[in-house]
């Protein structure tokens, strides 16, 4: 049984998240990935379509990059069970809601 863990949101041109936005949920995986050690997550950051596809690679790996360096630092969860990549402007909710994309999937691997 894996638990459904929520995304995490972003503003437009930034990779910060608000912290007391997702203590909650970040508490709740770095719980489970204390009771399942041999598990390991994969973080997946997008962008919206604002501004170039080269900057909302690296803008959308950024995103991934914090979620991952939160839970190191602010948890003590291993870096090597965290994996991170930038999709940029990739797989889009909506072609009309652009904040849909600013996001970072949280995927657990077995």
């Amino acid at each position: 049984y894996f638990p459904e863990f929520k995304e995490i949101r972003f503003k437009t041109n930034s990779s910060h998240f608000d912290k007391k936005s997702y203590a909650g949920m970040l508490t709740k995986l770095k719980n489970f990935l204390t009771q399942n050690p041999k598990l390991n997550i994969h973080l997946v950051g997008y962008a919206d379509k604002m501004g170039p596809d080269a900057y909302n690679k690296m803008l959308s790996l950024k995103r991934a990059d914090h979620v991952r360096d939160h839970l190191v630092k602010k948890y003590g969860v291993a870096a090597n069970r965290i994996k991170t990549e930038g999709r940029g402007e990739t797989d889009q909710f909506s072609l009309s809601v652009n904040s849909d994309n600013r996001r970072t999937e949280i995927i657990i691997l077995e």
